[in-house]
């Protein structure tokens, strides 16, 4: 069982049937719906006892967190009261890359914040990898390099947007929970053949996955 779709798919089951009553007159959806940051803490909860998802869980719960505690009225301020700590932020990364330094990738992890990256990458190293873009954009492409076994990778994308590309006739199985963002996938595979699974978080962001470009 899949309990990340699992998650998903009762989110838009209750999401339709709110709307439904609302526009029937019979119900207030907003009493309920300001409430929807509750799936983000759900998904950080049943993903935190894997290694593997543990930074992804942790960044849902978070976030999920802090967003229900504003929409519930349990904080006495709103969101856009602290949209100058996003300045704090940028001025910290710029004044870090202007002195050399740069966010370390354990792992061989991708990161691309407040910029875009283009990698070209064999799928043994891709394989168990994360990808984590924060206002900012990450093109990754996968080289049609022999590779046993399926490759798998994390994703967490906020406020910015992920391009895959792998080769024609691998088959993309995306495991990914898009909030207020969207998923896209455009490619040509086989069951049973050569797999990408994609599994993570889009929160406000977008995710393309499609094949690479031929010649």
């Amino acid at each position: 069982m899949n309990r990340n779709k699992l998650v998903a798919g009762f989110f838009f089951l209750i999401l339709g049937l709110l709307l439904t009553l609302e526009n029937l007159d019979l119900f207030e959806a907003g009493r309920i719906l300001r409430y929807w940051p509750v799936v983000l803490i759900v998904f950080g909860l049943i993903n935190l006892g894997e290694a593997s998802r543990r930074g992804v869980a942790s960044v849902a719960v978070v976030i999920g967190s802090l967003l229900l505690a504003l929409k519930a009225h349990w904080l006495r301020f709103s969101l856009f009261d602290l949209w100058p700590v996003l300045l704090i932020a940028v001025g910290v990364i710029i004044v870090l890359r202007a002195l050399g330094i740069h966010a370390p990738e354990a792992r061989g992890n991708l990161w691309s914040v407040l910029n875009t990256r283009k990698v070209t990458i064999d799928p043994g190293d891709l394989d168990h990898k994360h990808l984590l873009t924060f206002m900012g954009g990450a093109n990754v492409e996968v080289t049609n390099a022999e590779h046993e076994g399926p490759v798998t990778i994390e994703v967490l994308a906020m406020w910015g947007g992920i391009e895959l590309r792998v080769p024609i006739g691998w088959e993309v199985i995306a495991e990914v929970v898009p909030i207020m963002g969207g998923i896209d996938i455009k490619t040509y595979g086989e069951a049973n053949g050569r797999q990408l699974i994609v599994r993570g978080l889009v929160l406000m962001a977008g995710m393309e996955i499609k094949n690479v470009r031929t010649v």
